[in-house]
């Protein structure tokens, strides 16, 4: 469970409270098992992930209904609402008591606001982030998140996603005004000619900037995908993602805001920019590939910029 949490206390062993399962809680069954009436053909064991690898949360009997979720189909497997038969844990002091119902009925109707808000915040934040240019939503957006944080101080959690969005909107800010300076500047990337102008400091060592990025999108994405792992933002980038042929050789020239590290050419023209964090890159300099590439902000380059996901 995360911080943040509300969860409904049923019971108590010692120095644990004994907890309804919390609507956080993925339970997943063999699809083959279920019914065309939902109903179980053979007993089964629930896991928390559509594998059998992970632990086991308790096991149901043939015959017994269950409630199969729409929409979260795996293959081979289905998400259910958490059974009434399975039973939950948390030390007693890893949780704040409410006195009464009331207290509780309005800590949840808090929480959900709270990430009815968020959402709609990020949703604007992904609509700045796909902009040319910074427009008055962006100064929108931004107040937004510093209302969330002063309205929402019970739930730390959900407080530190809006530091998240916060964060992304201002490096767009910057990266927005940096191409701003470049253009001032006449830099050109222009066919097979490539002007090297304004140069930026090299990043620290040890630091990826390309995994920072992949990150940062990656909780921007997981804010309207909770619970969803990295794993799961990928393999959606592949069912979305566009093929694209031609040589890669690189571009080593450390200029701001470039969006990618390595050069796409077909018929000797540049006509993408790359970078992955899947991929080394490098092993394929000044070869004919294949790729299956997922779209990324170009910053208003002369080129669309992609992430690697696949090479061939």
């Amino acid at each position: 469970m995360r911080q943040d949490d509300i969860v409904l206390i049923v019971g108590q062993k010692k120095d644990f409270w004994q907890l309804a399962p919390p609507k956080t809680l993925h339970c997943y069954i063999p699809s083959a098992c279920v019914s065309p009436g939902n109903s179980l053909l053979k007993s089964v064991q629930v896991f928390p992930k559509p594998s059998a690898d992970g632990p086991v949360l308790a096991t149901l009997q043939k015959g017994e209904p269950v409630s199969v979720l729409p929409s979260k189909q795996e293959a081979g497997w289905c998400e259910i609402s958490p059974p009434s038969c399975l039973s939950c844990y948390a030390r007693k002091d890893a949780v704040v008591y409410c006195d009464t119902a009331d207290q509780f009925s309005l800590l949840v109707e808090s929480r959900e606001k709270a990430e009815s808000d968020l959402l709609q915040a990020y949703r604007g934040l992904e609509r700045v982030l796909k902009e040319p240019q910074i427009t008055p939503l962006a100064e929108k957006v931004s107040l937004f998140f510093h209302d969330f944080l002063r309205e929402y101080a019970p739930f730390p959690f959900l407080q530190n996603r809006a530091r998240e969005g916060l964060y992304f909107l201002e490096e767009h800010k910057k990266k927005w005004a940096s191409s701003r300076m470049e253009k001032e500047r006449n830099f050109s990337l222009q066919t097979g000619s490539l002007e090297k102008v304004a140069v930026s400091p090299l990043q620290p060592k040890g630091v990826d900037p390309w995994r920072q990025v992949e990150e940062g999108l990656f909780s921007i994405w997981q804010t309207s995908h909770p619970h969803k792992s990295l794993q799961e933002y990928y393999a959606e980038q592949t069912l979305q993602g566009v093929t694209a042929e031609g040589m890669i050789e690189a571009y080593e020239m450390r200029v701001t805001n470039c969006p990618g590290d390595f050069l796409l050419r077909k018929n000797q023209r540049p006509v993408a920019l790359l970078y992955s964090t899947k991929w080394d890159l490098t092993k394929y300099q000044g070869k004919q590939v294949r790729l299956l590439l997922a779209p990324r902000p170009n910053h208003q380059w002369a080129f669309p910029a992609y992430f690697v996901l696949e090479v061939d």
